[in-house]
């Protein structure tokens, strides 16, 4: 069972704009927390270069976080489904990338999760 399903990919030159929705259902969520389940930052950072692999279709592996900022707890049972933003260019045989996680909201998204760092082929 996936943690999440991808429901679009709008790719662009040097960025990408996808929209997850989260499987309430999936085996972390009764161990972190139960009761209270939350999407674990380590899971979301694995998301992000999960789906950013997918978006260069390339295997890829962390290199460096610059930044990782944590704005707010996902909750699968209010937060079915995210918005992830990235933006990246290749810098040397590294991916440089920024992420945003974010609920779906048009008007004024709750920003939960930043995210900069490089990633490389591997």
């Amino acid at each position: 069972m996936n943690l999440y399903d991808i429901e679009s990919i709008e790719k662009g030159v040097d960025s990408a704009d996808i929209i997850v929705v989260l499987n309430l259902e999936h085996e972390v969520y009764k161990g972190h927390f139960p009761g209270k389940p939350i999407l674990p930052g380590a899971l979301q950072v694995e998301m992000i270069k999960d789906i950013f692999a997918l978006v260069l279709d390339r295997k890829i592996r962390l290199d460096s976080a610059k930044s990782i900022k944590y704005l707010g707890f996902i909750d699968p049972e209010n937060t079915k489904e995210l918005s992830l933003k990235i933006q990246f260019k290749l810098i040397d045989e590294a991916w440089s990338l920024r992420a945003t996680i974010s609920d779906i909201q048009e008007e004024k998204p709750q920003i939960f999760t930043k995210f900069s760092g490089a990633f490389i082929e591997g």
